[in-house]
């Protein structure tokens, strides 16, 4: 049960020392290793998913607070630049509040698909 890498070097798959034991427990072992392994890709799947997630929502909440801002000043002075840019946020922030609903709709299907 060696494996390789493109270098000839064999990688360990940590099954190796279960080759002594009985056919039952070997495959048992076998198991126990690609079910941590498994373990292992959804934590990182998890991160990943986590990281983007948060990414989008830091993003999103800086989106708000420039809106705010914009219409403060808009509030301040009645400007058809401005009320243009306040216009210009608002659809942006649907934009980017779509992308955060479709990745947050996406890890939960992904979420779901694995149980």
């Amino acid at each position: 049960m060696g494996l390789t890498i493109n270098d000839g070097h064999p990688v360990k798959t940590g099954l190796e020392s279960s080759d002594f034991l009985p056919p039952p427990l070997k495959l048992e072992a076998e198991v126990d290793q690609v079910l941590r392994d498994f373990r292992k890709s959804q934590e990182l799947e998890y991160k990943m998913a986590k990281e983007i997630l948060e990414e989008q929502k830091t993003f999103l909440q800086k989106l708000n607070q420039q809106l705010e801002y914009e219409k403060n000043v808009l509030a301040d002075q009645s400007s058809p630049v401005v009320s243009y840019a306040v216009k210009e946020r608002k659809k942006e922030i649907r934009r980017e509040l779509h992308k955060f609903e479709k990745n947050e709709e996406d890890s939960q299907r992904f979420w779901q698909d694995l149980q």
